[in-house]
């Protein structure tokens, strides 16, 4: 037996034509050993306004706690805040959601759920907080990496 992961794709909480204007691609191990993932799919394009590439950034949709007033990742040690937690009502604000909304998503059993509180948090301090080992895949490579993904349930 492997412990790798088996993905399967769980849903798209992005734009509908993620080839076209981006993605945000939910996925779950078919195992159950890796926490939920999100592929955030931006497409690049050159000054023709074509597009050139698309940079693809991976984010972990690690289930939180919050116990004592504070949020954490970290299930050994639920004291120890999330690095965001400082700014989370900021955040929250800026989409128009109450902190405890927020906090709600982020604490979630439910994979979609928690994506969407991860979405607000990339909204707010970008992709790159998230995911400095981005790829970068051609036009061709990305549709057939999307049409793979998607068939993987």
């Amino acid at each position: 037996m492997t412990n790798q992961p088996e993905w399967k794709y769980v849903g798209n909480i992005g734009d509908a034509s993620p080839l076209e204007y981006g993605g945000m691609l939910v996925f779950e191990d078919k195992i159950g050993f890796y926490p939920p993932e999100m592929e955030i799919i931006e497409p690049n394009e050159d000054r023709n306004g074509d597009i050139k590439d698309y940079t693809v950034y991976r984010i972990l949709l690690e289930p939180h706690t919050f116990e004592n007033g504070i949020l954490s990742d970290n299930p050994y040690h639920k004291d120890y805040p999330v690095w965001y937690f400082k700014d989370l009502e900021d955040c929250a604000h800026s989409s128009g959601i109450s902190i405890i909304e927020m906090i709600i998503m982020l604490c979630s059993n439910d994979t979609l759920e928690r994506a969407l509180g991860f979405r607000e948090l990339v909204g707010y301090f970008g992709n790159y907080k998230f995911d400095q080992y981005h790829l970068t895949f051609t036009p061709e490579e990305m549709r057939i990496r999307l049409e793979r993904q998607i068939q993987m349930k």
